[in-house]
């Protein structure tokens, strides 16, 4: 098994005829490959058999989230976060006594949050949140779908989001009816080649 993001296949059982095997300690948030090797030939390697995101689909909608029980230092476990930077962002940053997820990029750096899987075509869906950026610079938010939340070039961007004023709430309402992909998650990208927050 490996995570899906890394190189490096690593054994976790080896000689059993067991026809079952439960996996612990995997991390939450974390898409894992897994294949297995025949019992009577240890060169003998399957293709990839299937990946694990550890919650099932959303189908109870609308979906809400105020991020008020996230912590500072971690994300809802059903939702990923996908950056540039390392594991810092996106944040949670508690603002006038609420919690918010703070987005950040830089001319060379991107970070995304992206939301649990959602059972519901992605084209019969709306993205409805309050935004504001950090600062007078121009700055936008991409939302979008990506197919692997490992990979931020299979981002499809589908609309962009221009918070008019620093510090001013904003609400946003996006419809996704022109994604034309079959599956995947909606994300919301802080881009490169912008700086802000």
């Amino acid at each position: 098994m490996k995570r899906s993001v890394d190189a490096v296949w690593t054994s976790v059982l080896g000689g059993t005829s067991s026809t079952s095997y439960q996996f612990t300690d995997l991390d939450f948030s974390t898409g894992y490959d897994f294949r297995v090797t025949t019992v009577c030939s240890s060169e003998e390697e399957s293709t990839i058999v299937s990946k694990y995101i550890p919650c099932p689909a959303i189908t109870d909608l609308p979906l809400r989230e105020d991020f008020e029980t996230w912590t500072t230092s971690n994300i809802d476990s059903c939702w990923f976060k996908l950056s540039s930077q390392g594991a810092s962002y996106p944040s949670i940053s508690t603002q006038q006594g609420s919690k918010r997820v703070y987005l950040y990029s830089t001319t060379s750096t991107y970070t995304a949050l992206i939301l649990p899987l959602i059972a519901t075509p992605i084209n019969e869906l709306n993205i409805s949140f309050q935004v504001a950026k950090a600062s007078t610079a121009d700055q936008y938010l991409q939302i979008g779908v990506i197919t692997d939340i490992a990979d931020i070039s299979t981002l499809t961007p589908l609309a962009l989001v221009e918070p008019s004023g620093a510090y001013t709430w904003e609400y946003v309402d996006v419809n996704l009816d022109s994604y034309a992909g079959d599956g995947g998650f909606i994300a919301i990208l802080s881009p490169d080649g912008i700086a802000g927050s």
